[in-house]
């Protein structure tokens, strides 16, 4: 039989697709096994070739090298003896395994119609289910699990950032990172959705990371480590939050507005906010609405593929007949939430002023070192003001450190994370990651705020009641 010599020569001669080509005739017909197990192996190295060529290119095709590794596989189950080359076997497993994330996440990068781009959906929650745990857990590749879904929340949607927070099971524990992404993408979904009761859910997402904060202050070790970033209280997140449902007064709370001597208070974000404010009537609305587009537009929108190059104006939302059915039914102090949407929507821009921006990078400053990209921004009118502004920086600046601070707190292993019931959010706890403190340092903290069971500790998930639409009447954030 000198057929599998010659296929073994064309293989060797880059011929691949000669092989499989006449491979794929000859395994229709019966064949002795000795030949028929030949002919597999050279076409099982001819697909490994392919593959190999696919993923050498700059940048490497992980789709189509992925595609022919998984199709070599196959065919060594399907047609091969279990005894057939083991080893070569073993070498493809270790491969897929390898290039699986990448894999996922190139798929994850097709265009958003692309049916294929379901696979890349599916094949992230397939990765991050089975490392488990979170943390530092390698998910391979090269890459940790963290990182692993930092790359892949660039490429999702909101809505599918969500799904995904909402679809992994209990006993795989959010981590801070992953609480803070979702709640930026409800609030997403909230502002281009038109769908405010969603900010009920955002800012609990951001109550729980500020509680978190405050029992990790506890522990004496974390008040002097240097790497923790003690400014960043989420109290901006909820401020906004608040201010989306027409609730101002509480927004001038945690902005620290209401009083000088305001534990939220930063003079930075005060003085931004008069700075685009009327000085002359004392009132500062118009401050809180350019902070509202800032934020928006500098750290929201650009987190999720569906919102990175949204164009928008506040009064597209306020003047929404569901948004002002559901503030109607908002339940504040004094004030009107109906009142306030209707200021804010008449002071509502086509476009993010570029002063303004620059003039929220002062809340952070030191976050903008490595600031490269930049964006053009049109003015009031729609007008380019006709300089750069550092979008990186924009983004970095109220959200970077609620990264930093969460990376290396370790007072707590778990705290709750409530969603409402009304819109399928997950109960989850957010696993807080050990930054070496001791053991003793880490049980005295426990003990406070925790019961001890089987030697761990975790503190109680929490039902929350249904914010249905028969409930909206009684609903406050």
């Amino acid at each position: 039989m000198k057929v599998p010599g010659a296929l073994c020569v064309l293989q060797e001669a880059g011929e691949t697709e000669v092989v499989l080509r006449v491979g794929e005739a000859l395994l229709k017909e019966r064949l002795p096994k000795s030949f028929k197990q030949d002919v597999v192996l050279v076409m099982v190295l001819a697909f490994v070739d392919i593959s190999r060529d696919a993923m050498a290119l700059d940048p490497p095709d992980f789709i189509t090298g992925y595609e022919f590794v998984e199709e070599a596989l196959k065919l060594l189950q399907e047609e091969g003896a279990s005894s057939l080359a083991p080893d070569l076997r073993a070498q493809i497993d270790e491969t897929l395994e390898e290039i699986t994330p990448r894999y996922v996440l190139e798929l994850l990068g097709l265009p958003l119609g692309d049916d294929k781009r379901q696979d890349g959906l599916s094949g992230v929650r397939n990765i991050l289910w089975s490392v488990g745990g979170g943390g530092a857990s390698a998910v391979v590749g090269g890459l940790t699990r963290e990182k692993f879904m930092n790359e892949a929340f660039l490429r999702m949607t909101a809505s599918e950032q969500v799904d995904l927070f909402v679809a992994t099971p209990s006993n795989i524990p959010a981590e801070s990172f992953e609480v803070y992404e979702v709640a930026l993408a409800l609030v997403a979904q909230a502002f281009i959705g038109k769908k405010p009761h969603l900010l009920q859910d955002a800012d609990k997402q951001f109550q729980q990371l500020q509680q978190a904060k405050v029992m990790a202050m506890e522990i004496p070790a974390m008040l002097y480590d240097s790497r923790n970033n003690w400014e960043v209280d989420f109290g901006l997140e909820r401020g906004l939050c608040a201010l989306l449902i027409g609730k101002v007064d509480e927004s001038r709370m945690w902005l620290g507005l209401d009083s000088e001597d305001s534990q939220y208070r930063n003079p930075a974000i005060v003085d931004f906010v008069l700075e685009n404010s009327n000085r002359d009537d004392n009132h500062d609305l118009p401050g809180l609405c350019k902070l509202l587009e800032t934020w928006l537009a500098g750290v929201v929108f650009p987190r999720f593929r569906d919102t990175k190059d949204k164009q928008f104006k506040l009064g597209d939302y306020y003047d929404d007949p569901m948004v002002l059915s559901y503030l109607e039914r908002v339940e504040v102090v004094q004030g009107s939430p109906l009142a306030a949407a209707a200021a804010m929507a008449r002071m509502g821009a086509e476009h993010v002023k570029a002063s303004a921006i620059q003039a929220l990078q002062k809340v952070f400053p030191s976050r903008y070192s490595d600031a490269q990209e930049t964006v053009s921004i049109g003015d009031h009118a729609g007008n380019n003001v006709g300089h750069d502004v550092d979008e990186t920086a924009v983004l970095s600046a109220a959200t970077e450190g609620a990264s930093e601070i969460f990376d290396t707190m370790s007072s707590v292993d778990a705290i709750t994370v409530e969603k409402s019931n009304a819109d399928k959010l997950k109960e989850a706890s957010v696993k807080i990651l050990s930054a070496g403190v001791v053991v003793g340092i880490i049980s005295l903290a426990s003990l406070r705020y925790m019961s001890i069971k089987g030697g761990s500790s975790s503190l109680q998930r929490k039902d929350m009641t249904s914010s249905t639409a028969s409930e909206i009447a009684t609903i406050g954030i």
